[in-house]
C-alpha cells in the first residue's frame, strides 16, 4: 500500500526469491501487510520511481484547531504541528477524552480542498480510525469504513470551505497523529470588510448557549464545540451591534450541523428595526450569505416559528458610513405626562443607549396613555427619528404609537411584534417631537434620537417676554401663565395650556415696555378641542391686530401685526372654552410716535 491505497497484491502457493511488482501510486508511505497469520520477514525492500509535485495542489496550513475534549495531554495542535511520528509517546498525536468526538482545523480563508491525508497511530489502537467522516464546512468530503486499520491514507476531496472536521462514528477515543490538507486558496472577489459585532443579547439562554458564542470568531458548527448560541423554546431572537453606524451589505450565518439544522428555516433579519433579509424554506443550509442593503448598527435575527434558536456564527460585511439623514439634533429640554419608578423624561435623551431599565437609562410614565416630548432650541427639518425600546421586559408597550412634530404626525407604528431599535423616516419642520402611545399602557423609552438639519431662519424680530397675564375665568386649573411659560407642549395634560370656563372668554398679557409688535404666534391645543380657536380677534392696547374666522383648525399659526403698544389680548367671538397652549410676541421695543388715532374695537 502507498499512503493507504493498494498498490499491489500477491496470493500464491509458490514462493519467490526476488520479485518486482508494478505500481502506479503517488505518495510517501509504503506499507507491506501480510494477509496470513504468520511471521513477516523481509530481507530488502526497494522502491523505484521519480519524485513529483503533488497534483492535488499545495499544502494548506491550518491557523487554529479544536477538538471536543482532550485526554492524556493530546491537544488538538499535535495533529497539525508537522511532526509525523505515529507513536503517541513521541508527543505527536492528538487524543480526545470523551468517545464519539471530532477534531477540527481551520484556515484563514476559504480554499478548494482536493486531498486530505491522515496519519494514524501505530504504537497501539490503530483500529480507532476504522469508521469516520471528513467534513468541509458541513459538507461530507470523504467517508472511511473498514475492518482493517491503515497507517497513512489519502482521501480525495473536491469541496470548498474554511473548516475541515474529522468526525469518528465509533464509541472510541479519536487519535490523529497528523492531518494534512492539499488544495488551493480561492481568489475571492473583493468584498466589503467584515465589521466586528459586540454588545449582543438574546431572548433567553438554554444549555449555556450564550449570545457571545455567535460573535467569538469560532465557526465550529457543532454545539458541543461550545461555539453556538441556544435559546429556550419560543419565538426567539438574537441581536448584536456594530461599533458605529455602517452600511451593511452582507450577513453570513453559520447553522448548527450536529443536529437540528431545521430550526433555521423561517426567520427574518433586521437592521435597526428594518427588514434586511427574510428566509422561509423547507430546505436547511449549512452556511449562507444574505444580501442586505441597510444603514444602521443593530443586527437582529428573529425566528418566526416557535423553536430553539441556534446560531454558530454571525458575520456582518459592509463599511462604516455617515448618516445621510443629517446631523444628530440635541434636545435642550423634555417633558412627559407623568413619571413612575424614577423614570424621568431626560433618561430618553441622555445618550445612554442601554436597553435595560435597571441601568437607569429608560424613561417611564406612571399613568397609562401618556406621551413624551423633547424640544430643540430652534426649529429644524427632521428627517429621521430613532427609538430604542426596553428589552429587559415589556417591549410590547411600544407596539402602537405616533411620532408628532409640532402637532403634525410624522410617523405611525402599529405592530403585533416588538422591536429593539427602529428608525422612522420623517420630513417635518418643527421644534417639538412627541412620542404618544395609543395603548392603555405605561410609556417607556430608553433613548430617542433625532436627525436632520436646523433651519436657517430669516432674520425676524426678537421675541418679547410677556408677563402680568390675566383671563376671563379659570377652568380645570388652566391658569393664564401657562400660555407664557415657554412650554410649547400642545397637550393639555402636559400642564402647558390655559383653560377658561364656558363663555365668550378672553386672555391677555403685557410686554415689559412699549413695543412695536410685528408678529403674534399662537399654539393651539392638539389632544382635543382644536376647533375652539376658529373665531377670535387679537388686539394690542385695544386696537385690532389680527382676526381669525374659519372652519379649519390650525396647530401653530403666526399672525402679522403692525401695532405699537404693551397689552396683547385674545378674545373669543363665540361661546366656548378658550384654550391657549402658548402665545409668543415678536417685535422691538420703541418710543411712542404720535400720529393718527386708530379705531378702538368694542367687544
Amino acid at each position: 500500500m502507498v499512503d493507504g491505497h493498494q498498490c499491489a497484491s500477491y496470493h500464491s502457493r509458490s514462493a519467490f526469491s526476488v520479485k518486482t511488482f508494478h505500481c502506479n501510486r503517488v505518495g510517501r508511505s509504503v506499507m507491506i501487510r501480510s494477509r496470513a497469520r504468520t511471521y513477516l520477514t523481509l530481507c530488502e525492500v526497494q522502491v523505484f520511481g521519480a519524485y513529483t509535485t503533488r497534483r492535488s495542489g499545495r499544502k494548506l496550513s491550518f491557523n487554529k484547531c479544536f477538538q471536543t475534549s482532550t485526554g492524556w495531554n493530546g491537544v488538538c495542535k499535535r495533529a497539525m504541528d508537522g511532526n509525523k511520528s505515529q507513536s503517541y509517546w513521541k508527543h505527536s498525536c492528538s487524543h480526545t477524552k470523551s468517545p464519539s468526538g471530532f477534531w477540527q482545523g481551520s484556515f484563514t480563508r476559504p480554499a478548494r480542498i482536493k486531498e486530505v491525508v491522515i496519519y494514524n497511530r501505530l504504537d497501539c489502537c490503530s483500529n480507532r480510525l476504522n469508521n469516520f467522516d471528513i467534513i468541509v464546512d458541513g459538507q461530507v468530503c470523504a467517508r472511511h469504513r473498514s475492518s482493517t486499520f491503515f497507517s497513512v491514507k489519502r482521501f480525495k476531496c473536491d469541496k470548498v470551505g474554511q473548516n475541515v472536521i474529522i468526525r469518528t462514528n465509533l464509541k472510541k477515543w479519536l487519535t490523529l497523529c497528523e492531518v494534512e490538507v492539499f488544495g488551493e486558496y480561492i481568489k475571492q472577489k473583493k468584498r466589503a470588510d467584515m465589521l466586528p459585532l459586540s454588545h449582543c443579547s438574546q431572548s433567553s439562554v438554554g444549555w449555556s448557549g450564550v449570545c457571545s458564542r455567535a460573535i467569538d470568531g469560532n465557526t465550529n458548527q457543532y454545539y458541543w464545540g461550545y461555539s453556538c448560541t441556544h435559546t429556550k423554546l419560543q419565538k426567539g431572537w438574537w441581536m448584536a451591534k456594530t461599533q458605529k453606524l455602517a452600511h451593511i451589505k452582507e450577513i453570513k450565518i453559520f447553522n448548527r450541523l450536529d443536529c437540528c439544522s431545521n430550526r433555521l428555516t423561517n426567520f427574518v433579519v433586521t437592521v435597526d428595526g428594518h427588514a434586511c433579509v427574510s428566509y422561509n424554506s423547507r430546505s436547511v443550509f449549512r452556511v449562507k450569505t444574505f444580501r442586505c442593503n441597510r444603514v444602521g448598527r443593530i443586527v437582529k435575527i428573529s425566528s418566526r416559528k416557535r423553536t430553539y434558536l441556534t446560531l454558530c456564527e454571525v458575520q456582518v460585511f459592509g463599511s462604516y458610513t455617515k448618516r445621510s439623514t443629517g446631523n444628530k439634533l440635541s434636545f435642550n429640554k423634555c417633558f412627559q405626562t407623568s413619571t413612575g419608578w424614577n423614570g424621568v423624561c431626560k433618561r430618553a435623551m441622555d445618550g445612554n443607549k442601554s436597553q435595560s431599565y435597571w441601568k437607569h437609562s429608560c424613561s417611564h410614565t406612571k399613568s397609562p396613555s401618556g406621551f413624551w416630548q423633547g424640544s430643540f432650541t430652534r426649529p429644524a427639518r427632521i428627517k429621521e427619528v430613532v427609538i430604542y425600546n426596553r428589552l429587559d421586559c415589556c417591549s410590547n408597550r411600544l407596539n402602537n404609537f405616533d411620532i408628532i412634530v409640532d402637532g403634525q404626525v410624522c410617523a405611525r407604528h402599529r405592530s403585533s411584534t416588538f422591536f429593539s431599535v427602529k428608525r422612522f423616516k420623517c420630513d417635518k419642520v418643527g421644534q417639538n417631537v412627541i412620542i404618544r402611545t395609543n395603548l392603555k399602557k405605561w410609556l417607556t423609552l430608553c433613548e430617542v434620537e433625532v436627525f436632520g438639519e436646523y433651519i436657517k431662519q430669516k432674520k425676524r424680530a426678537d421675541m418679547l417676554p410677556l408677563s402680568h397675564c390675566s383671563q376671563s375665568s379659570v377652568g380645570w386649573s388652566g391658569v393664564c401663565s401657562r400660555a407664557i411659560d415657554g412650554n410649547t407642549n400642545q397637550y393639555y395634560w402636559g400642564y402647558s395650556c390655559t383653560h377658561t370656563k364656558l363663555q365668550k372668554g378672553w386672555w391677555m398679557a403685557k410686554t415689559q415696555k412699549l413695543a412695536h409688535i410685528k408678529e403674534i404666534k399662537i399654539f393651539n391645543r392638539l389632544d382635543c378641542c382644536s376647533n375652539r380657536l376658529t373665531n377670535f380677534v387679537v388686539t394690542v392696547d385695544g386696537h385690532a391686530c389680527a382676526s381669525y374666522n374659519s372652519r379649519s383648525v390650525f396647530k401653530v399659526k403666526t399672525f402679522r401685526c403692525n401695532r405699537v403698544g404693551r397689552i396683547v389680548k385674545i378674545f373669543s367671538r363665540k361661546r366656548t372654552y378658550l384654550t391657549l397652549c402658548e402665545v409668543q410676541v415678536f417685535g422691538t421695543y420703541t418710543k411712542r410716535s404720535t400720529g393718527s388715532k386708530s379705531k378702538v374695537v368694542n367687544i
